[in-house]
């Protein structure tokens, strides 16, 4: 079919100027920067390389913000991203756990005020994606004051979460200090290892958090240690005292617990049995041994001595036991953690 004629006036019409388009014209493209010189294609790693959209924004203001953008548009370099087509624009792909992450991010960095006042919905999720994005591009600076409140409002608030592992990521990567002392302190409580993994809640721990929750599993272990290390000192207590007086009954009932803790302890270098517990079950299963045949015992041990020739070694231990489980079970860690995490407490 021949090509239909142009009027006159459509054949001295100049065509109209228009923004380079990227390869794939299926991506909705959106200026963050009309005048900008880069085209970003969104794509997130963990859904396959899945494509979201393309962002027009500045080679400069991603330079200055961020390290990782200005080593990509550094000539000297020589990647290819820091190569201009003919007229003048450069492709990148940024990686993102979500296009809404990296839309509110570019938004900051190119002081698009108004464009930040619609996303006034943000919810954990959101916050968390982005704490994601601005490490991975070393950004947190400037994010920060704009999650804050985000982070302090119903929507960011405990109770609208179920993952405390992210939301202690969110408090690690603004350096939210009181997030971070509440979520490490509900971590330190109930993780757990399974088949080699950190899981919390029935799900493994994001692999970013790892390093902070070694710092948390190694803080565990000192409560656990310093019990089952009172259990092994009030153990040969009994084993020596015993060796030289004929034991009470009571005696033999606070002997028995001893063994009986020492078998649920193990060994403290690795315990399998202790790793797949959370450190609340653990001092849960503490006292609940320690409760094993010691009502009334004290006065019970009394009555059996009267008159007897029997000697008496303590009638107290599993008590005293008890005491130190809740007193290490009740401990407050959060603000250790911080500084072991290397967050500064201003």
């Amino acid at each position: 079919m021949p090509e239909p004629q142009k009027m006159p006036e459509q054949q001295n019409m100049p065509e109209p100027q228009k923004m380079p388009e990227p390869q794939k014209k299926s991506l909705k493209c959106h200026d963050i920067d009309p005048a900008g010189d880069v085209l970003a294609t969104l794509y997130s790693e963990e859904l396959g390389n899945k494509e979201f959209s393309i962002l027009r924004v500045s080679s400069k203001v991603l330079s200055l913000a961020s390290p990782v953008f200005a080593a990509m548009f550094d000539p000297v370099k020589g990647f290819k991203e820091s190569q201009p087509d003919s007229k003048g624009i450069k492709e990148i792909r940024v990686a993102t756990p979500s296009e809404t992450a990296a839309t509110i991010a570019m938004n900051i960095l190119h002081f698009r005020t108004k464009a930040l006042a619609t996303a006034n919905k943000l919810f954990a999720i959101d916050l968390y994606n982005l704490a994601i994005f601005s490490d991975y591009y070393q950004i947190h600076g400037f994010l920060k004051y704009f999650v804050w409140p985000h982070a302090n409002s119903p929507r960011g608030s405990r109770a609208s979460r179920t993952d405390t592992a992210s939301w202690l990521w969110v408090g690690i990567t603004f350096k939210m200090l009181t997030i971070v002392k509440a979520s490490a302190q509900e971590v330190f409580e109930r993780i757990k290892i399974q088949d080699g993994k950190y899981i919390l809640d029935g799900e493994h721990v994001p692999d970013v958090l790892n390093k902070y929750v070694d710092i948390i599993w190694k803080e565990r272990k000192k409560p656990i240690q310093a019990f089952t290390s009172e259990v092994e000192k009030r153990h040969l207590m009994f084993e020596t005292e015993s060796q030289h007086v004929d034991a009470a009954k009571c005696d033999l009932v606070q002997l028995g617990t001893l063994q009986f803790l020492r078998l649920k302890t193990g060994s403290l270098v690795h315990n399998p049995t202790l790793d797949g517990m959370s450190f609340k079950d653990i001092f849960q299963m503490f006292k609940h041994t320690t409760n094993r045949g010691c009502a009334n015992q004290y006065h019970d041990c009394q009555k059996q001595l009267a008159g007897s020739s029997a000697s008496h070694i303590s009638c107290d231990t599993a008590e005293k036991l008890r005491e130190l489980a809740t007193k290490l079970e009740n401990g407050i860690v959060g603000s250790s953690l911080v500084s072991a995490f290397g967050i500064a407490a201003t």
